[in-house]
């Protein structure tokens, strides 16, 4: 019974801890698609998104109450098929914007608030790319260098380079499939494993040659935010606050060690009480580290993003290598994927969490998404606004 507790824990431990990928039981599966059948009707009452001129001035194609109710009536009939619920930032094309709730945080047992901070997983990537392009930038870092120029006294197998780590074409194995890893996290909460003990985890060899194919793996921005540490002269954390949120005023986005008291509570598959806060949350937090352990509002992350995209955080010629071939159906560029209906962004799936941001490179057009439930997938919500975005 105990190594078929331990082997439970190690399978979800690779779906959930600061991955991107999405998780979802058959049961869970069915109650979404109920959802997606309660939601229809929705769609009948879809604005028109017709623009109209008059005076020769461009009209809003969306009213913003109106824009803001239809959301929120798809929230509403999303959250009711399972614990939790979630927060939402949608910007259309013409500008108007709204941000909506649903359901509870458990924590607090009080509604959960359109600015509550949420854990955003491997949404911490995005940042963690773009702290290293702003070091490019600044030439204090070459993308076409091995990590090992930086990092002389961390061992990585196949001496990639620093693209290759923001691209996940290493080879380096992802330290979060590891029973070690599921071990250590889950045996004792309160662990707090160093970037080096987490890239110890995975096998001293390569599983491919570095910059032959694409790998997602974790232990990659692991690797990553080690660079910007030594090449910084600071914490991750600090680097962050003077390189992005000091900046762009954001006040809500920091990466966590497990300890802040003032985030929203979620729901798990995974933890023993089957919610975020009923045990320590230091070794999942400390464990995604770089990876995956940012929080924040959905607000201040398409702040963030608007940044990255559309103004200069970095120089357009570092745009265009994080951007990568993405456009062209490319798995990855430098911290970037394709969004599950459009754009590009990134997922993001940690212990009772469940995240997606989505941008429209064209039309501005943005879709944020986080759910407070590890068990419940984004892609059902994340359509279901778009399809009212689009009309």
């Amino acid at each position: 019974m105990r190594s078929h507790g331990l082997a439970l824990l190690v399978a979800l431990a690779l779906a959930l801890v600061a991955c991107s990928g999405q998780a979802v039981t058959n049961d869970q599966a069915a109650a979404e698609s109920d959802t997606e059948s309660a939601s229809a009707a929705l769609e009948e009452s879809e604005l028109d998104t017709s623009a109209q001129v008059e005076d020769e001035a461009l009209e809003p194609a969306f009213d913003s109450a109106a824009l803001e109710a239809e959301l929120q009536s798809v929230m509403d009939a999303w959250e009711i098929n399972a614990d939790g619920g979630g927060v939402a930032y949608v910007r259309t094309a013409d500008g108007t914007d709204a941000v909506v709730a649903s359901g509870l945080d458990p924590q607090s047992n009080a509604a959960l608030e359109t600015d509550a901070r949420v854990r955003l997983g491997s949404i911490s990537k995005p940042i963690v790319a773009t702290m290293v392009m702003q070091l490019v930038d600044e030439g204090l870092v070459d993308l076409d260098e091995p990590v090992s120029v930086y990092l002389p006294d961390l061992e990585l197998p196949g001496d990639p380079t620093v693209r290759n780590v923001l691209a996940h074409e290493t080879g380096i194995g992802n330290y979060t499939e590891t029973r070690v890893f599921a071990q250590i996290t889950f045996s004792n909460p309160e662990n707090e494993p160093t970037p080096e003990d987490l890239i110890s985890y995975v096998e001293p060899e390569p599983l491919f040659p570095a910059g032959s194919t694409f790998a997602y793996s974790n232990t990659n921005y692991i690797v990553a935010g080690r660079l910007i540490e030594e090449v910084t002269d600071m914490s991750l954390a600090d680097a962050f606050e003077t390189q992005i949120t000091g900046p762009l005023g954001l006040t809500s986005m920091e990466f966590a060690d497990g300890t802040l008291s003032d985030v929203a509570g979620g729901y798990s598959l995974i933890t023993p009480s089957g919610n975020t806060f009923d045990q320590p949350y230091t070794s999942v937090a400390t464990g995604a580290w770089a990876a995956g352990a940012l929080v924040g509002s959905v607000e201040d992350l398409a702040e963030f993003f608007d940044a990255l995209l559309f103004g200069d955080l970095v120089t357009e010629d570092a745009r265009r290598e994080m951007l990568g071939d993405i456009a062209e159906g490319g798995p990855y560029g430098l911290g970037l994927h394709g969004g599950d209906d459009f754009g590009v962004g990134h997922g993001g799936l940690i212990v009772g969490f469940n995240s997606m941001a989505q941008i429209d490179l064209d039309t501005r057009e943005v879709v944020i998404v986080s759910v407070n439930n590890d068990g419940r997938r984004t892609s059902i919500l994340t359509r279901q606004l778009t399809d009212i975005l689009r009309g």
